[in-house]
């Protein structure tokens, strides 16, 4: 079965979250982005027996200005699989100060991911330049997932000589995907749709395990089974529990 490695399964009606369960073609992992996306990640990660990923998003951040310190104990108590969605993103901080505002953020998420030894989920857009450097300054040696990832094949050697790090493949294609995917092992690789803000449902996540499959030159069975095996190890799921569809439907 697919894993959808980042998605916003909360932001959809109950019945539509449960006609995408129910179809048991995808694992989807819940991941918040904001206070009230926070929080209905728990609840609908607790509902169905799913992973869930929580943090405040760079645009997040500029736009609502949290307490961070509020919400860092928030995130702590929820024992969430990873520390995300978090990061940079200049196509929104257009100001010096609002960039400082995503780095500050940033810096504390890194330092809570590190003390609770979880991995961190990034979102970056315009800006890997700065968050290779910040991933540098805090010597963080944990888990990276690059979310909807659109950075150069150089950034991503440079991120990848930091830290243990996932490419996370979404359905959009792009000359510098097509490059990352053609050198590096598929063990490097997860896929998503981000849905439903770039796909419309989970189980759009096929087209990513396609397009894969199609660059590398592997069979869609194959694909699907080892970003779903990479997927499990980077959220600490068990294996056969994504397989066998334990969800409480």
């Amino acid at each position: 079965m697919a894993v959808d490695s980042h998605c916003h399964l909360q932001d959809f009606p109950s019945k539509k979250r449960s006609e995408i369960l129910s179809s048991k073609e995808v694992y989807p992992i819940v991941t918040g982005y904001s206070f009230s996306s926070n929080k209905k990640a728990v609840d609908v990660s607790e509902e169905y027996n799913l992973a869930k990923v929580l943090g405040i998003a760079p645009q997040t951040v500029i736009k609502e200005k949290p307490d961070l310190e509020l919400w860092i104990e928030h995130i702590k108590k929820s024992r969430p699989n990873a520390i995300g969605e978090v990061g940079l993103d200049y196509k929104w901080a257009t100001t010096p100060e609002q960039r400082e505002e995503q780095k500050e953020a940033l810096s504390q998420f890194i330092d809570l991911a590190a003390s609770m030894n979880k991995p961190l989920v990034i979102h970056c857009r315009d800006a890997y330049d700065d968050l290779i450097d910040m991933i540098q300054e805090h010597r963080y040696d944990g888990k990276l997932m690059m979310h909807s990832y659109f950075g150069t094949y150089e950034q991503a050697e440079k991120l990848s000589s930091l830290a243990e790090t996932l490419f996370s493949i979404n359905t959009i294609r792009t000359k510098e995907k097509k490059k990352l995917l053609s050198f590096y092992d598929i063990s490097h690789f997860v896929v998503e749709t981000d849905s439903p803000y770039i796909a419309r449902d989970p189980r759009e996540v096929k087209e990513a395990i396609t397009y894969i499959a199609a660059i590398k030159d592997m069979d869609f069975t194959t694909v699907e089974e080892q970003t779903a095996i990479n997927a499990a190890s980077f959220f600490s799921i068990k294996r056969e529990d994504v397989l066998s569809y334990k969800f409480n439907l």
